[in-house]
């Protein structure tokens, strides 16, 4: 497993692990579109300040769900291929947060919902 699978593995299984696969898929791609905007790896971009909770809390969480874990190394890696290909034209999304937090970003972003999360 690469270090890129890994710690979008990581943030499906913290971030999104009860979403449908559309909405870990979507979570990945943002991760990907942030990091390729910022010029970082995926791995610097989940470690930015204020970017993933789960991170920065700085304690032990243990896997409870093998399933969704599983389900999540799958999801993000086909996500991961996807963007390998030239010719694929990722959304363009940059955020994504629960929608009960209300949109902190800029209001004219585009705004898509799948279950309990909002990306923009």
């Amino acid at each position: 497993m690469t270090s890129s699978l890994a710690c979008i593995v990581l943030i499906l299984y913290m971030e999104g692990r009860s979403l449908p696969d559309n909405g870990q898929k979507l979570i990945a791609q943002v991760v990907i579109n942030r990091a390729t905007k910022d010029g970082k790896s995926i791995c610097d971009e989940m470690s930015k300040p204020s970017s993933y909770t789960f991170y920065h809390k700085k304690k032990v969480y243990m896997v409870d769900d093998i399933d969704a874990l599983v389900k999540a190394t799958v999801l993000g890696k086909e996500v991961l291929e996807k963007n390998t290909n030239p010719k694929y034209k990722p959304l363009g999304y940059l955020y994504f947060n629960e929608c009960r937090l209300k949109k902190r970003f800029i209001t004219e972003m585009k705004v898509r919902k799948i279950a309990n999360m909002c990306y923009y």
